[in-house]
C-alpha cells in the first residue's frame, strides 16, 4: 500500500512531514509576519502543532543532525523555503521601517527556530526542573514571552532603545 500511495518509504515520510508541518507552510505564505506582532502568533501556531505531534522536533532533529531515517532531503527543501520567504519578509519588513536594517535574516531565522525547538526538544528536562508540565496555558504564555523577546529585538535600534 505504501508504494501504491507514496511511491515509498520516504514518500509516506514526506507526507507526514508535510502534514505536520502545513499549519506552519501556510503561515510562511500568509500575511501573519507581515509586522512584528505576528511573531507571537507563529510561536503560538509552532507551539500547538508541536503539541499535537510531540514525537516531531526530536524525529527531524535526528534526521538532520544525526542523519537517520528517511526524509533529510525533504527537510532540507523545506528549511530552504523557509529560508527563501524569510529573506523575502525580512527585506518588506526592512523596506517599511519595521525592524533593523542590517540584520542578517539567517541568524534572525536561527533565533528564531532555537526559542521555538529549544522548549519541545528538552520538555522533559524543563518540566523536570520547574515541577509542573509545560501544557497548553504554559505554552501559550512561552509563546507570549518569546514573541516579545523576539520582536523587541528586531526593532531599529532607536526605537529598541528608546522603550
Amino acid at each position: 500500500m505504501i508504494r501504491y500511495y507514496f511511491g515509498n518509504k520516504e514518500g509516506l515520510y514526506e507526507e507526514m512531514i508535510r502534514h505536520v508541518l502545513l499549519p506552519l507552510l501556510d503561515v510562511l505564505e500568509s500575511s501573519l509576519l507581515s509586522s512584528t506582532k505576528g511573531f507571537t502568533e507563529y510561536f503560538q501556531i509552532y507551539y500547538r502543532t508541536m503539541q499535537e505531534n510531540p514525537r516531531f522536533p526530536s524525529l527531524v532533529l535526528k534526521v538532520l543532525a544525526l542523519n537517520h531515517g528517511p526524509g533529510k532531503r525533504f527537510i532540507y527543501q523545506l528549511l530552504e523555503r523557509g529560508r527563501q520567504r524569510s529573506k523575502e519578509t525580512f527585506d518588506l519588513l526592512k523596506q517599511r521601517g519595521l525592524v533593523e536594517k542590517d540584520l542578517d535574516v539567517d541568524m534572525v531565522r536561527i533565533a528564531f527556530v532555537s526559542l521555538a525547538m529549544m522548549p519541545m526538544l528538552l520538555k522533559p528536562v524543563f518540566e523536570a526542573q520547574i515541577e509542573r508540565e509545560m501544557d497548553t496555558e504554559f505554552l501559550e504564555q512561552l509563546a507570549t514571552i518569546n514573541g516579545r523577546f523576539f520582536s523587541a529585538g528586531l526593532l531599529p535600534v532607536k526605537e529598541a532603545s528608546g522603550a
